[in-house]
């Protein structure tokens, strides 16, 4: 199946990442896989001890959240959380494009702050807090090895996926017929691009 062009081939491709081909060919004979990773939610000044998948124990605390949006439409465009891991003060970029930062025995990133839901009338994340953690054990993979497939033959990060919520575009809000005070799309979901002809799909079920 080769790529469509336009915004039916950028939907087809969406669609195609959300039903990522499960390598396990069968759920009813595949043993249920715990994620490598645990995730929580903290408030500014709270501590959380947080406990890994590998039994270890680690201290959390969430010292503070610098947001950075633009004049136009206030829109989040950078978030910087500065956050201590077992005594061990970082900052951390929030968003998808950054992949996870070795603080002593764990791996850590922040996939969203609250300050999302100050414009947006959509709700994707469910963050009960001001900032959300993701946390797996030093070395480890991100996901369980073996168990999914990118869904086209092409590099990771090949071209622009916009991925998830990542603060570098809002879609639709940057259309300048929408004023300041309207409500923000922050994309939710993943976009893979392509060259008709030369990049191949390979989907769970067939696109239209």
């Amino acid at each position: 199946m080769k790529l469509l062009s336009s915004t039916r081939g950028a939907f087809l491709a969406s669609y195609a990442l959300a039903l990522i081909t499960v390598l396990n060919t069968s759920c009813k004979e595949s043993p249920a896989l715990n994620p490598i990773r645990v995730t929580a939610d903290l408030s500014i000044g709270e501590s959380q001890d947080v406990r890994m998948t590998n039994g270890d124990v680690v201290k959390l605390y969430l010292l503070e959240i610098d947001e950075v949006r633009d004049s136009i439409r206030n829109a989040v465009r950078a978030a910087y959380v500065k956050v201590s891991v077992d005594g061990e003060e970082i900052t951390l970029s929030s968003g998808n494009y950054n992949l996870p930062v070795t603080v002593g025995k764990v791996q850590i990133d922040c996939p969203v702050t609250n300050g999302y839901y100050s414009n947006t009338g959509s709700d994707f994340w469910k963050l009960s807090k001001d900032a959300r953690f993701r946390l797996w054990p030093a070395g480890s993979s991100y996901i369980n090895p073996g168990t999914f497939e990118y869904p086209i033959k092409q590099h990771w990060f090949a071209n622009m996926t916009q991925l998830s919520n990542e603060p570098c575009y809002v879609d639709w809000g940057e259309n300048s017929v929408y004023t300041k005070n309207s409500k923000i799309y922050y994309h939710a979901g993943n976009d893979i691009g392509g060259a008709e002809g030369y990049d191949e799909i390979v989907s769970a079920t067939d696109g239209w």
